[in-house]
């Protein structure tokens, strides 16, 4: 396993910055009818990913980081739902490769996330 010094490094820690930005291009270029909150929710879910994998990383133990990238995997979920789900069901048309409910790097953030976890350090 790779040895990694910094947070920004780690590739599941891109990936979930990647999610991020996928989310926010949704929100800001597609035209969706969702109230304010759902919006609210949405966005701070997709930003919990990195932010959660950035903070177990700097903790010291093993532990902690499992528990924060056990957190960061329930967002990238909730993610994960909100982006795919909530805009179907509403009628709104969004393009597969928009959607982070639908993106290949939201799909592969959830085995990431539980690979890294069970490893140590």
């Amino acid at each position: 396993m790779a040895i990694y010094e910094r947070f920004e490094d780690l590739p599941v820690w891109q990936e979930a910055a990647r999610l991020y930005n996928s989310a926010l291009d949704l929100l800001q270029t597609q035209k969706l009818f969702l109230g304010p909150g759902w919006r609210c929710q949405f966005e701070r879910a997709a930003l919990s990913v990195s932010n959660n994998i950035a903070e177990g990383f700097e903790r010291f133990t093993p532990s902690e980081l499992r528990s924060f990238l056990v957190i960061a995997r329930g967002s990238a979920g909730e993610v994960r739902f909100d982006g795919g789900s909530s805009c179907k069901t509403r009628g709104t048309p969004v393009a597969r490769s928009s959607a982070p409910g639908d993106s290949k790097n939201s799909r592969r953030l959830c085995p990431a996330i539980g690979r890294m976890a069970s490893d140590d350090r």
